[in-house]
């Protein structure tokens, strides 16, 4: 038995996420079958990725364990360059534990790949969270328990899951990325959203969305800040990784496509790196971004990169990343009140609020296209403008409903939206007994860049059914492939100006 994601933790869907075990390769197979593995130029194909994808799977990579958790742990970074050491801090009530990294990918379907496991190591139990009153930030300042140099040929770039065993048959992940050392730059630069994943961590008791009071919980008492130092509660300790970006993972290194990983908090270190890559992936859920992404993200945009938001509720909220006494940008803070955040009378710039209020109001929508407008629902996406050049080759027409496809959070175009932004579907949802809809869009922007934005949760959920409860959807897939194969090549905008129109 697995954790949540943060689809069952914070919406309470009865019909949610259910982290997968070993994919569903029938499944996977049948997606990719009714639509064809689509080609691509070979500018667009790295040839090591190739390779290492055409390479065998793991016979059984995920978790074996029920709840409670037995063992636990987290890293010292949430990237690291090959050659780099990293540190694990470990607690477990098993006398001897092992560690195994797993990178994850296509590998005929089977998702991940062994890659280095260690010897047996000592175990023992490290002390409880440590809280810090006023802003309820938690951290689990362990000693050292493993350090791993991230050496070649077993390592190379890509996400990796590690699974901490324990010898009583416990077992957790912690989640890395390992940055590509070749060159910074290339085709496509995929953003893992980690400070998203932190904003919903509760190890601890405490969340930026939920705190302990008496015997319950609630949003008042939630954290302030948030760290990086201790494990996460969701998604075993993988963060939501395997309930958000694992899919579109899968389906990138299974065609062998010229992918470099970065987290968040890499973006916000480095917010230049964006400009490098002719296209930039937010996935599923990327709710949490600094000033320094948001900043980067538009500076890439405004110098022809293209920007792929397969998601909803992207860029909603601002945070400030700060030191910790383990590391550099280890602390997330985020008040959700301009009122409670003492920057907001210093700089009120970088007050830790919904980006489009006050004292900040930079609406998300004038960059993504559209921004967020609720949650929970369930429904169709609905096709209005089949011609559109994402559906080449999908077959839809005009009032078409591809099943299942919009939720549980979704987006709609607002006033703040680009004036050029075709809407390529709008789809009528139903949100607590109200009328609302959520819509698909593409925007160019004068430099050049497109810029996509599906407007729902659940879209990459299509390309790995085993991962959302949503059915196939191959019309999904294809629209996919369609903006991978476009934004990857060059600005999307010099072949495809968009054209404002509105479902």
């Amino acid at each position: 038995m697995q954790r949540r994601s943060f689809l069952t933790r914070s919406l309470g869907l009865a019909a949610a996420v259910s982290l997968p075990r070993v994919p569903d390769l029938g499944r996977l197979a049948g997606v990719s079958r009714q639509v064809g593995l689509p080609s691509f130029p070979s500018r667009l194909i790295e040839s090591w990725i190739e390779a290492e994808n055409a390479r065998d799977g793991a016979e059984a990579w995920n978790l074996t364990s029920a709840l409670p958790v037995r063992i636990e742990g987290y890293l010292d970074r949430t990237s690291a360059r090959l050659g780099e050491v990293v540190t694990f801090r470990v607690s477990t009530d098993s006398p001897t534990y092992r560690i195994q990294a797993f990178r994850m990918g296509w590998y005929g379907g089977r998702g991940a790949r062994l890659v280095w496991e260690s010897p047996m190591l000592p175990g023992g139990r490290q002390g409880p969270p440590v809280v810090t009153p006023g802003t309820n930030l938690v951290e689990a300042p362990w000693a050292p328990s493993h350090r791993l140099r991230l050496s070649s040929p077993g390592f190379l770039a890509g996400c990796y899951l590690f699974r901490l065993v324990g010898s009583d048959g416990g077992d957790q992940f912690v989640p890395l990325v390992i940055r590509r050392t070749d060159r910074d730059r290339g085709a496509f630069l995929y953003v893992i959203p980690v400070s998203t994943w932190q904003a919903y961590n509760e190890w601890g008791g405490y969340s930026l969305y939920f705190g302990r009071a008496g015997r319950g919980r609630d949003f008042d008492h939630r954290a302030r800040v948030v760290s990086f130092d201790r494990p996460y509660d969701n998604g075993s300790g993988s963060g939501d990784f395997l309930g958000a970006e694992f899919p579109l993972v899968m389906r990138m290194e299974q065609l062998g496509l010229d992918v470099a990983y970065v987290t968040s908090v890499d973006v916000h270190a480095e917010p230049e790196l964006l400009r490098r890559y002719r296209c930039v992936i937010s996935s599923s859920h990327d709710e949490y971004w600094s000033k320094p992404m948001r900043d980067g993200a538009e500076a890439a945009r405004d110098a022809g990169v293209n920007l792929a938001f397969f998601g909803a509720n992207c860029a909603f909220r601002q945070i400030r990343l700060e030191d910790s006494p383990l590391g550099p940008l280890r602390r997330e803070v985020c008040y959700k009140s301009a009122g409670e955040d003492p920057m907001t009378r210093t700089n009120p710039s970088l007050a830790t609020v919904n980006w489009r209020a006050s004292p900040v109001s930079r609406p998300e929508a004038a960059l993504v296209g559209v921004q967020y407008a609720g949650n929970p629902v369930r429904g169709d996406l609905v096709v209005t403008d089949p011609s559109a050049w994402i559906w080449d080759g999908a077959g839809v027409s005009r009032g078409q409903r591809l099943r299942g496809v919009i939720g549980p959070e979704f987006d709609r175009v607002a006033s703040s939206s680009p004036a050029n932004i075709e809407v390529i579907a709008h789809s009528p949802l139903d949100l607590r007994g109200s009328a609302t809809a959520a819509d698909t869009t593409y925007y160019s922007a004068p430099s050049g860049a497109g810029v996509f934005a599906s407007g729902t949760i659940w879209w990459l959920g299509q390309l790995n059914p085993g991962v959302f409860d949503v059915p196939a959807e191959p019309t999904v897939y294809a629209a996919t492939m369609n903006i991978l194969r476009q934004f990857g090549t060059g600005p999307a905008g010099v072949d495809h100006p968009s054209v404002p129109r509105r479902g």
